[in-house]
């Protein structure tokens, strides 16, 4: 960058603080990150004219450099950014080039040589030890970040970056400010060590670094933050300010967690789970690890340190406690736990000394409590001579975390997973006594649990309201308290049913005041806060029955187990009345009770109803059940439940959480007991009133159609030769079709309620047609294709009329799931012309919504839901057509029918009307047109006699941006499509046919496509090091294509090398050809994909 240019940028950014002008390149940087700047595409565009990323994709004619400019490549463009570094005081300048220069390092940090490299990383650490201290801590976080970045990519290239410990320790020696900064330096490399980064795709190189990074300096770092620490704790470092001090504690502890959170084996957990797995620290850092003086450090920091650092300077030690068993001897393991259950109990007690409670140090105590028991044996925590205090300590602990004042969900689910370790490994007969305190404690957790959420029902609490509609995190608690009640199960039972019988009273009290009519001012008010009390008990009841083990007492928890069911029954008897009641008193609420009823049937389910049953019957709780409600087997308590959803769905359509789990619910009944399911008196009924005439939640909740009707038909095939019952089932959708007939022109189709019908009707039939399966004694898909194939003219003409509308997008997906051969069901018979026809209609389907969605106009806002969600479901449409194998692509031609070639004319159409930019952007949408391709060039492409240039450009391209792209599946797809369509230009090739196949003829006509490709694979196997397989396969057959381009390339990448490093890489080269022969015969490609592989493993770097 020229000094005129430099001087220009500097007072651009000091002309737009003054408010006077905003088109200067670093007046565009301070309003990139402040919003009362000039608008942000402006500045984004300013700044790419002299700052280019040069990040050339494939789909675009030139780079982001501005012509007018002299930055003829991203060194220069480095330099720039560098440049700016030095001399601009702006922040908001540093940031830009800060960030600026990682995403030059990001995609071109392979081009750069050695030198270079090692340039930029000794510019960065002489920066930071010049200027760090004055720069903005966003400013310094990012340049150490990139510090991390460059260090890591060039790991393996020069010692200079092995030695970055060496160097950053220098920081340490200075003064307090550089030791900020050395502390930082080295957070940012072992997080960035740590982190599978974007540039390193191969999983197999960012171990390679991060395992030679463990093994040579981690633990000296570790030790290191250690002695940081200590020094910390000890008050040997005399501060400047209070802003010094507290950099110096938050990087210190960001030092420490990075080292102990490292992936040491390659396993690292998810974040989301409940910390399961020990750490596997190296045994290098045992003598670290084992030493308790290093948790009592930590300690002694999590005690002293600001509160607003506890919570992290408590998940070093829970990290720490976490730490895998062999790394102590029996006598440092005794120690180490007598140690963290008296460390444990003493943060308890400072939670009790606590004015307010810190929701994240608290959270951060729950999970040190699940990785403690995690790690340890139940019999090794209970020989501690600290025990049974500990463990009183934690029981008390977890009753208090239950209170509605200081109740989190996040912390509470890691407490109960604590106690369900715990309770799942019952104690040896030795220690008879900490068992029978255990099953004590479970009990009065239990009863601590649910007595607090009688009591939140009271308070009104928001979180518990919360709780109660977050399905999955309910579910999660419910579990885990439902496996502690399982402990002891009786005494747990019993309270349980007293907490029922004592709230179940007040419901009966207001159920008696509706019933004659003695209705008080706070009725409403009583009848929410009982139903809310309710809701939870019958939760909990719910998840008990669920939780039971096969290896628990059979009899004694069945006639437990029996009972809970008994009060629901009875619940239900009397809360089906009251519902009437209520709604005939025009209370039309949505209930949470109906939830928890729908959820204890759920769990009654999975224990007592399906084949395991089968060698049960007559056991106890269908005794108990018999007695009480006539319900002595599972096949009538389904028919129960059958009715309980149906009821959901006829006159609970407005409650959309209870129909969606009552239509899950009710599939999952359809796929766990279905042969059960099929014989009860419900079921049988439901298959012949089924519409929305009869269930209301149809029209009401239309996204749960599919899911409803794909359950009615497996019910409906589940017996053979019930082609008679298929036709009556399907013929209730008689009357809208004949309707639909009956519209004498386009216009009629676009009014709404036709358009409403149309959304139903054929959300209802592809719910239906996608759960149709091969079955020779059942030919279930060709009823279904006898009945509709008549009503195709009505489906054309809605699709043709609404191709601008969503309901064409309900059309279209109903066809892609009626065209689609699922399991091969689409089996005719020889003579049987149903497969031709079938396409013949697929082909009026694509031409009538393409010919008219192409020209439609549509807003950039709405690109995905008004055109390319279409454009979707017609390549579905045709890929599942292609693949099908149910039609003879042959007669098309040989009776010169124009179905294939329309169709295939329509998709083209399609294809060149969707930017690549726009292609790439919709994941959908790259998915389905990559499967179509791959599909596609199998076959029918192979065989045209005409395509256009245009379109063969836009395959050629499509798939250069799905192979640099980093979505596996899509890369996949594009690499089967280039060695579909190379191998068969080389064998066309070959045979030197005159005149040549068209699509020879295209690429003749435009050699720069495959050197496009040629390159694009080369990059990613080798300089990306994408070490995928399937990038190899089509390799060949493009070098076969093209050996000059390839020895051209080839040479290039190898004169670019440092001196060297040529005469390797070229050896490698020679090494990765030896023995191909100019053939495409199964063996040789094997070979090449062999050689492929091994030039990757081999080590070799090309940068």
């Amino acid at each position: 960058m020229d000094p005129t240019t430099l001087k220009t940028i500097e007072e651009g950014m000091k002309i737009v603080e003054c408010g006077l002008q905003a088109t200067h390149p670093l007046a565009a940087s301070y309003a990139l990150y402040n919003p009362l700047g000039m608008d942000r595409a402006l500045a984004e565009q300013t700044l790419a004219q002299h700052f280019p990323t040069f990040s050339e994709s494939t789909l675009a004619q030139v780079s982001n450099a501005s012509p007018t400019l002299a930055t003829r490549g991203p060194l220069e463009s480095l330099g720039n950014c560098q440049q700016v570094l030095e001399h601009s005081a702006s922040p908001y300048a540093q940031l830009f080039a800060s960030l600026h220069l990682k995403a030059l390092i990001i995609s071109h940090f392979q081009l750069f040589s050695i030198p270079q490299k090692i340039e930029l990383r000794n510019f960065l650490l002489n920066y930071l030890g010049t200027r760090g201290i004055g720069l903005q801590l966003y400013v310094m976080t990012a340049l150490a970040e990139l510090f991390g970045l460059v260090t890591k990519l060039g790991w393996f290239d020069a010692d200079e970056f092995q030695n970055s410990l060496a160097d950053t320790a220098k920081f340490l020696q200075a003064s307090n400010e550089h030791r900020i900064v050395g502390i930082l330096l080295l957070a940012s490399l072992v997080q960035e060590m740590n982190r599978l980064t974007s540039v390193l795709k191969n999983m197999t190189r960012h171990r390679k670094v991060a395992v030679n990074f463990r093994d040579l300096q981690l633990a000296q770092i570790f030790q290191l933050s250690l002695d940081a620490l200590r020094d910390l704790v000890g008050k040997q470092i005399a501060f400047k300010s209070a802003v010094e001090e507290s950099r110096m504690l938050e990087f210190t502890i960001q030092l420490l967690r990075n080292c102990l959170q490292f992936d040491f084996i390659g396993t690292n957990p998810d974040e989301s789970g409940e910390d399961i797995g020990s750490i596997s620290f190296p045994n290098s850092w045992r003598p670290m690890i084992t030493d308790n003086a290093t948790l009592q450090l930590l300690y002694d920091a999590y005690t002293s340190f600001p509160e607003h650092l506890a919570h992290q300077v408590l998940e070093c030690i829970s990290l720490i406690v976490a730490a895998r068993r062999s790394l102590f001897n029996d006598d440092e393991k005794g120690k180490s736990l007598s140690w963290v259950l008296e460390a444990t109990m003493g943060i308890v007690q400072r939670f009790s000394h606590m004015s307010n409670l810190n929701e994240k140090e608290y959270h951060e105590f729950s999970r040190l409590l699940v990785r403690l028991k995690s790690v340890n044996q139940l019999s090794d925590i209970i020989e501690r001579p600290q025990y049974f205090e500990w463990v009183e300590t934690m029981a008390r602990f977890t009753i208090q975390c239950f209170e509605p004042s200081k109740w989190i969900t996040n912390s509470v689910i890691y407490v109960l997973t604590f106690w369900s370790k715990v309770v799942a490994t019952v104690p040896a007969p030795p220690h008879v006594r900490a068992y029978e305190q255990l099953c004590d404690f479970s009990v009065e957790i239990t009863k601590g649990f649910v007595s607090s959420r009688i009591l939140v029902v009271d308070s009104d609490d928001d979180e518990s309201r919360e709780l109660i509609e977050d399905e999955a995190t309910l579910t999660s608690v419910l579990e885990l308290i439902a496996n502690v009640a399982r402990l002891k199960y009786k005494p747990s039972c019993e309270l349980v049913v007293s907490a029922f019988d004592l709230v179940a009273s007040q419901y009966n009290a207001l159920y008696s005041q509706c019933m004659t009519g003695q209705i008080s001012s706070y009725f409403r008010t009583k009848l929410s806060y009982v139903e809310g009390k309710l809701t939870w008990i019958v939760y909990i009841m719910g998840a008990c029955v669920g939780a039971r083990s096969p290896t628990q007492n059979t009899e004694e928890h069945e006639i437990l187990d029996g009972s809970l069911a008994a009060k629901i029954l009875h619940l239900m008897n009397m809360d089906g009345n009251f519902v009437v009641r209520l709604r005939e008193m025009g209370d039309t609420s949505n209930r949470s009770l109906d939830l928890a009823l729908l959820y204890f049937f759920y769990q009654f389910r999975k224990i007592y109803i399906g084949p395991h049953m089968e060698v049960r019957q007559g056991r106890e709780i269908y005794v108990r059940l018999g007695e009480a409600f006539g319900i002595d087997d599972q096949s009538k308590m389904l028919n129960l439940i059958v009715q309980k959803l149906c009821n959901n769905m006829k006159f609970c359509a407005n409650f959309e959480p209870l129909i969606a789990r009552t239509v899950d619910f009710f599939s999952e009944l359809a796929n766990g007991s279905i042969r059960y399911l099929r014989k009860t008196e419900t079921a049988q009924i439901l298959l012949k009133y089924h519409n929305a005439q009869y269930f209301p939640f149809l029209d009401a909740n239309r996204k749960k159609r599919v899911t409803y009707y794909a359950t009615l038909c497996r019910l409906l095939f589940t017996e053979d030769n019930n082609e008679a019952e298929a036709i009556e089932f399907l013929s209730l959708f008689n009357p809208i079709l004949e309707e639909l007939s009956l519209l004498n022109n386009l216009d009629a189709f676009r009014e709404p309620r036709i358009r409403v019908l149309l959304d139903g009707l054929f959300r209802d039939l592809r719910g239906f047609v996608s759960a149709i399966e091969l079955s020779e004694a059942k030919p279930s898909y060709l009823i279904f294709f006898n009945w509709f194939y008549p009503f195709m003219p009505i489906f054309l003409r809605a699709l043709e009329a609404n191709y601008d509308h969503p309901v064409a997008n309900t059309l279209l997906k109903f066809y892609a799931e009626f065209a689609l051969n699922r399991a091969q069901r689409l089996v005719f018979d020889i003579s049987s012309p149903n497969g031709i026809l079938i396409f013949r209609e697929t082909s009026k389907v694509l031409q009538a919504y393409g010919k008219m969605a192409i020209s439609a106009r549509v807003d950039d806002s709405r690109k995905w839901s008004d055109k390319y969600k279409g454009y979707t479901a017609c390549l579905t449409i045709l890929k599942n057509s292609l693949a099908g194998n149910y039609v003879h692509f042959g007669v098309f031609d040989l009776y010169n029918d124009p179905a294939l070639s329309t169709a295939l004319e329509t998709m083209f159409r399609i294809m060149l009307n969707i930017p690549l930019s726009d292609l790439m952007a919709f994941p959908k949408l790259t998915a389905a047109y990559f499967t179509m391709l791959d599909v596609f060039s199998k076959g029918q492409l192979l065989k045209m006699t005409e395509i256009s240039p245009p379109v063969i450009e836009y395959i050629f391209r499509s798939a250069a941006e799905a192979i640099k792209g980093n979505d596996k599946s899509n890369s996949t797809s594009a690499c089967n499509t280039i060695e579909n369509i190379a191998s068969f230009l080389f064998q066309q090739n070959a045979a030197n046919k005159n005149p040549p196949h068209v699509l020879l003829q295209r690429i003749s006509a435009q050699p720069q496509l495959i050197h496009l490709l040629l390159t694009r694979i080369l990059e990613a196997i080798f300089i990306e090091d994408a070490n995928d397989w399937s990038l190899s396969r089509p390799l060949l057959p493009l070098v076969l294509l093209d050996k000059a381009y390839f020895d051209f390339y080839v040479g290039k990448l190898i004169s670019s090398q440092l001196e060297p490093r040529q005469p390797v890489l070229l050896n490698a080269f020679q090494e990765l050809m030896e023995g191909i022969q100019f053939n495409l015969l199964p063996s040789n490609k094997n070979k090449f994909t062999q050689q492929v592989l091994h030039f990757r493993v081999s080590g070799i770097s090309i940068s």
